[in-house]
């Protein structure tokens, strides 16, 4: 008041406030003078300045120091690695994505590892399932162990890896890795920007989605923390995806290259597949065989619609997932003289050129393509009679029971 007042000067009050800082500061100057290891603290972060200044006046860019964490310790491992989907708005597994994780995974059929990996702690970051671990933990059980089954029938040894149980073998590495992706900078004609800032997290998010939750930032974070893990120590990784996800994965493979070149970290490969339709039948696991049926039957199927055909889509799956016998057709329509009389198709091609020719009718296409998707999901049908299943499966269904009940209110 006296200051605003104009009875003490600007002088006198500098002088002031310094006299009385110093006496406050005087025993702390003491102790960093006096104690040998706060003497050399202060050594070391001198030295620390130093070096920094030297490298700025030098042009000198230092190698990122490798902070993170490491899944891997084969060093001659090529790896394949597929993103398990996230749970969407209705929190079910169905067939579909797990006959979508399978065709990643077999599309890295080539590599000495493929591995499944579950974003579990991401999810909570979205507040994905209203962040309720036990369902996130329920949903990433059953769609693991859906994979699991079919990759046993088509002979391919997988492994899954929960995003969590990695982080816990080494929290402190994992999460300096996500503080580390959040803070690095480049220099640019503009002067200092953040690698990944706003802008690159809303440019890469995956397709449809927009950057409106802090939640997103942490999670694009978390992905590219999960990337460089995944990817140190071995010889070579590719990310399988289709493109819905392409540039999420984008970002972490030109995070890595920028930050990591000539390290122990290889810069990953992106295999992106296109995805072909939205379709589905939404064949829930767990539901039961007969419901699967019955939905297959009453599906969308309009004569010569190739546009919309969530069956043709989900025959056109299990064939890619290597699921179904090739010493055999494709498809063996069975019908009345009048209508065509018997034939079998080869290829997915030749039915689905005789279907949108109107050849194939629907009444003729639906039953043959549903025995053949039956065959191919019967390891799925027998998965509830195993006892972690259906623990989680029970987990999930009390989940979307209470959701349902607060959305009723």
């Amino acid at each position: 008041k006296d200051f605003i007042e104009g009875k003490i000067t600007e002088k006198g009050l500098k002088e002031a406030c310094i006299e009385r800082l110093n006496e406050i500061m005087a025993g702390c100057r003491k102790h960093f003078a006096e104690d040998k290891e706060a003497r050399d603290l202060v050594a070391l972060v001198e030295q620390h300045k130093a070096e920094v200044q030297r490298d700025k006046d030098s042009g000198v860019v230092k190698a990122s120091p490798l902070r993170s964490l490491q899944v891997f310790s084969d060093t001659d491992a090529s790896v394949a690695v597929v993103f398990a989907p996230r749970p969407d708005s209705s929190s079910v597994v169905t067939a579909e994505a797990t006959l979508s994780a399978l065709r990643a995974l077999v599309r890295g059929r080539k590599h000495k590892k493929l591995v499944l990996w579950c974003e579990d702690w991401s999810c909570l970051a979205l507040d994905k399932m209203n962040g309720d671990l036990k369902a996130i933990a329920a949903y990433y059980g059953i769609l693991a162990e859906s994979v699991k089954a079919l990759a046993k029938a088509v002979k391919l040894d997988i492994e899954v890896k929960m995003q969590s149980e990695e982080i816990l073998r080494n929290p402190n590495m994992y999460w300096i890795s996500v503080i580390d992706a959040g803070r690095k900078k480049r220099l640019t004609a503009k002067g200092e920007e953040p690698v990944i800032g706003l802008e690159e997290v809303a440019n890469h998010l995956p397709a449809g989605e927009n950057l409106t939750e802090s939640g997103q930032v942490v999670a694009t974070l978390m992905h590219v923390a999960d990337t460089l893990a995944l990817c140190r120590g071995v010889k070579e990784v590719t990310i399988y995806s289709d493109e819905h996800c392409e540039r999420y994965h984008t970002l972490g493979m030109q995070y890595l290259k920028e930050n990591f070149a000539n390290t122990e970290v290889c810069v990953p490969s992106v295999d992106v597949e296109k995805k072909k339709s939205d379709a589905s039948i939404s064949l829930v696991l767990g539901e039961g065989e007969s419901i699967w049926n019955s939905k297959m039957k009453k599906c969308y199927c309009l004569e010569g619609d190739l546009a919309n055909n969530p069956l043709m889509d989900l025959l056109d799956l299990v064939l890619s997932c290597e699921l179904l016998d090739t010493s055999r057709p494709l498809l063996e329509v069975r019908q009345k003289a009048e209508h065509g009389g018997d034939k079998d198709y080869a290829s997915l091609p030749e039915v689905t050129k005789a279907f949108g020719s109107k050849e194939l009718h629907p009444s003729a296409f639906k039953p043959a393509a549903q025995e053949r998707v039956k065959s191919a999901l019967a390891p799925l049908v027998q998965l509830p009679k195993e006892a972690n299943f259906k623990k989680c499966c029970t987990t999930l269904d009390n989940f979307i029971k209470a959701q349902n009940k607060k959305a009723k209110k």
